[in-house]
């Protein structure tokens, strides 16, 4: 198709009309090489806060105190009490850098929210759960995903 007589969509950063980089695709999901170049490359100087790992451990604190809170509201639920062990033993040792961990982790993650978005869609009426479960599902596994690309870089080198 003609440049000058191609139809643009609107969108700024569409690349298919000519617009950005990322058209069109779930660009919040791409992670920059070149970023995760350099923090593998300053593992050791940069903070643990500030790198992927720890947002991955973050995350993973958050969901505990989501799931403890969850857990003292709702009632005891041992289900709950063993997802917090082995999430909380997982961020150990995804702290410590161990890929296996962040892997874990993942398929963790998506049984759970897998079974979250099963039990939404078959609750009457279907509420904002499926929804919500898809988020974070998607939110979490993009931080541990980035996490893992940077734990196989470093240990490349």
């Amino acid at each position: 198709m003609d440049e000058p007589n191609r139809r643009r969509c609107g969108r700024s950063w569409c690349k298919q009309c000519g617009g950005g980089e990322d058209a069109h695709t779930f660009a919040w999901w791409k992670v920059d090489k070149e970023e995760i170049k350099k923090e593998a490359e300053q593992y050791n100087t940069i903070h643990v806060s500030g790198s992927s790992r720890g947002v991955a451990i973050a995350l993973i604190a958050l969901s505990t105190l989501i799931t403890t809170g969850y857990v003292l509201w709702s009632g005891p639920s041992s289900y709950a009490f063993i997802e917090i062990g082995v999430f909380l033993f997982l961020g150990i040792f995804i702290y410590r850098g161990h890929r296996w961990a962040i892997i874990l982790a993942m398929i963790l993650w998506t049984l759970g929210k897998g079974r979250a978005f099963a039990e939404a869609i078959t609750a009457q009426p279907v509420g904002i759960g499926a929804i919500s479960s898809i988020f974070w599902w998607a939110l979490y596994m993009r931080v541990f995903y980035k996490a893992y690309l940077v734990e196989k870089l470093r240990k490349k080198k």
